[in-house]
């Protein structure tokens, strides 16, 4: 299915990256892809196992997103209310993916516009999600 980059979230969100970064991939079956990231393979699920040391969470995780900030130079600024000035909910617009400089709100993790960014400045304002993700989450 695809999807613009500013609506990802969660596993769909987990998938670009590791799509957008991995130096291969493969699909194993069953909504599984495998990723061979930084020399190691790492796995995004449809259902998702985070009792799994390979499942691969950078939308979530510290310890896998949080490096993606430092090495892709992301700018990331959070914003004290979760709606803007004129009540909808922010969305990074596209002079903001071109700065790589995102916006964020205190009810929403900075991982995710961060991991919105790196899919963006690999893929640009829409990719091609695998439908057995988007079914877990639609």
């Amino acid at each position: 299915m695809l999807m613009k980059v500013s609506d990802l979230n969660g596993r769909p969100l987990n998938w670009a990256v590791a799509y957008a970064i991995s130096d291969m991939h493969r699909d194993i079956g069953n909504g599984q892809t495998e990723f061979m990231i930084n020399d190691k393979i790492w796995v995004v699920s449809a259902e998702g196992n985070e009792a799994d040391d390979t499942e691969f969470d950078p939308s979530e995780n510290w310890a896998h997103g949080g490096p993606l900030i430092e090495h892709f130079g992301i700018e990331l600024e959070i914003r004290n209310c979760p709606k803007t000035a004129i009540g909808k909910p922010f969305r990074p617009d596209a002079e903001s993916f071109a700065r790589r400089r995102f916006h964020t709100t205190a009810d929403k993790s900075v991982l995710i516009p961060a991991c919105q960014a790196v899919v963006y400045q690999e893929h640009g304002d829409e990719i091609e999600i695998p439908d057995e993700l988007m079914e877990v989450v639609l």
